[in-house]
């Protein structure tokens, strides 16, 4: 059961009433804990700065579709329960730069919301010039918007901070010195970005970076790194730098890689592994232009060698399976599995017929070669997968919403979830 159980006093007319319902005839700690298992994850609270076109505060999703927001809706009883978890995180949506000031305003007029609050998350919506032409002010403006946040907010647990700050100033950062058991997610280093931190007084073990790019180099990121920094994603070109390996990275759980390992790099993969017991995915996002090969050596990359030739995998996420995270040490590569594939069908290749022979829905041919890939992918285990196709602008595509279903029966794998990608903008470069 979730830590934010807490003791709320009673309200008076609440315990006069009789129960009309068997929900209620239910103690309070079975009812937080039927609303604790209803959460979702994503921020409850969405706090968006007010203009013409935008309300003041705006909930994640359409109350339809919040239960947490649907039962604190149905008395007051299951509202005094609720309302912990219906405030206990929230994302600052920010569009603007002007709009830090407004999300100040906002946290002063919801005292009463922020003391329950444990997670803050920021979105960026800012544009790429946003980002060059921050001044002075905006870094200063979002300095005292987080010491609102660490003084308004008691229970915070985890603070995300929007973007890389110019410097950290020491009122700042003896705010988060004082919350022992505070977390810092900071955001990502890349594009060749300069990772600000504080001095070397201030403790990196509370900082935790979301994402280090192969860009933003290997050598500032080794003294951080020293120091406690934490790293929960790095994003890898196995053709470029090689310093990486030789890292370890606290809290690592996802490694992005731009190309597909050497085949005779797998020992050294085996050692990272090792050194990382709280990795938990392995991303290739390029397989379709940089080669497969090396995945095919895999025990859980041999499926690739026995997909139809129509199909093309482009990308592919693999997991550790439950049980090989524990720090145990053990890198076998049978505990591994694909999670995620994104696959491409390629159109025949038929000049001599017209377009409304080759396209326009699954024939006879298309249809057993979707059997065919379902009986590779089913026993993988998979947990979602992205379908697209290839074809020129002059011809229709042979994956759509229109046969969604028709191919979820073909393949045959009822537990996973498949998505269509439109091929639109995809058509004019595979002509």
């Amino acid at each position: 059961m979730s830590s934010y159980r807490q003791e709320v006093p009673k309200v008076a007319d609440e315990a006069s009433q009789p129960p009309f319902s068997p929900l209620e005839q239910l103690p309070d700690e079975l009812l937080a804990f039927i609303a604790d298992a209803s959460t979702t994850g994503e921020p409850q609270w969405v706090v968006k700065a007010p203009s013409k076109t935008r309300k003041l505060i705006q909930r994640k999703a359409h109350p339809n579709d919040n239960p947490i927001y649907s039962l604190s809706m149905v008395n007051k009883r299951l509202r005094r329960i609720t309302v912990p978890l219906l405030f206990s995180s929230v994302n600052f949506m920010l569009y603007h730069l002007n709009e830090i000031a407004s999300m100040r305003d906002i946290l002063s007029q919801n005292r009463d919301f922020t003391k329950l609050v444990r997670v803050v998350r920021f979105t960026n919506r800012l544009y790429e010039e946003d980002y060059e032409n921050v001044q002075e002010e905006s870094f200063s403006a979002v300095r005292l918007l987080l010491l609102d946040i660490l003084s308004s907010c008691p229970q915070l647990e985890h603070l995300s901070i929007p973007f890389m700050l110019d410097r950290w100033d020491s009122q700042l950062m003896e705010a988060i010195q004082s919350r022992p058991d505070l977390k810092i997610i900071y955001p990502s280093a890349q594009f060749g970005s300069k990772l600000s931190l504080p001095l070397s007084s201030f403790p990196l073990s509370k900082i935790t970076l979301a994402n280090w790019d192969h860009s933003s180099g290997w050598g500032d990121l080794q003294a951080f790194l020293e120091r406690g920094l934490r790293v929960q994603e790095i994003c890898l070109d196995l053709t470029c730098e090689k310093a990486w390996k030789d890292l370890t990275y606290p809290g690592l759980q996802i490694v992005h890689c731009i190309t597909c390992p050497e085949p005779d790099s797998w020992d050294e993969w085996d050692s990272f592994i090792l050194r990382h017991p709280s990795l938990e995915r392995l991303h290739f996002p390029m397989i379709r232009t940089t080669g497969a090969s090396s995945l095919i050596a895999r025990p859980w990359g041999k499926f690739i060698a026995e997909i139809p030739d129509e199909f093309l995998v482009d990308s592919m996420c693999v997991r550790r399976r439950n049980g090989d995270g524990n720090g145990n040490g053990t890198t076998s590569p049978s505990r591994w599995q694909a999670e995620k594939l994104r696959i491409t069908l390629r159109h025949r290749t038929n000049e001599a017929a017209g377009a409304s022979t080759i396209c326009g829905g699954l024939l006879d041919e298309d249809k057993a070669k979707m059997r065919e890939l379902g009986k590779v992918l089913g026993p993988l285990g998979l947990d979602s997968l992205r379908l697209r196709c290839q074809h020129s602008q002059l011809h229709n595509a042979l994956v759509s919403e229109k046969n969604h279903q028709e191919i979820i029966d073909l393949l045959k794998i009822p537990s996973i979830v498949m998505s269509v990608e439109k091929c639109s903008t995809f058509a004019f470069f595979c002509q």
